[in-house]
């Protein structure tokens, strides 16, 4: 799906993350990519974001994207662990160190609350974080510029109203592409 063109999922039971970072694109900045996704975010199809450096020229991790995974151990089993349970996020080729939450439930995962969510990030990586958007349904609920390598955040989305929503975060490096 990274390619140009269209793209659907049809089963999120089997279909569990989307790559929207490659060595060839990156997704997010393509509006009709990002229409989409959050089309299917919005009814409910659940997915982890990953990235790839498939650039083809046989070196992995350079000159690309990367995904983070937020796995039990460094082993096979606890990486796919980690990607079957959506604890992973996407990058443009940065290695932070990032922890997003709401509610005290870790990405990936889903919550009922009954009052208003709590959402939490924190980042830290070699390069100074620029800002972070947090978004809601795909629009941006809550932004903030930083200008340092590392951000505790934590925020009560007071104006969600009762319902199913989605929440993911955006964060931009100063020097990076978003």
């Amino acid at each position: 799906h990274h390619h140009p063109g269209p793209f659907d999922l049809t089963n999120d039971s089997l279909e569990r993350n989307i790559e929207i970072f490659s060595g060839w694109w990156n997704c997010m900045e393509k509006p009709e990519f990002v229409t989409k996704l959050h089309d299917l975010l919005g009814r409910g199809f659940r997915v982890g974001f990953f990235g790839g450096s498939d650039n083809h020229v046989r070196t992995p991790g350079i000159g690309g994207a990367l995904t983070g995974a937020w796995a039990t151990e460094n082993t096979r089993e606890g990486i796919f662990d980690a990607f079957w349970n959506r604890r992973v996020f996407a990058t443009t080729g940065l290695r932070p160190d990032l922890r997003f939450t709401v509610s005290d439930c870790f990405m990936g995962s889903e919550v009922i609350v009954n009052e208003s969510p709590q959402v939490s990030l924190y980042v830290q990586c070699d390069s100074p974080i620029q800002k972070v958007e947090i978004l809601r349904d795909g629009e941006v609920v809550n932004s903030v510029e930083v200008g340092e390598p590392e951000l505790q955040f934590d925020w009560t989305d007071n104006s969600c109203l009762p319902g199913n929503h989605y929440y993911y975060a955006h964060v931009v490096f100063e020097g990076h592409e978003s």
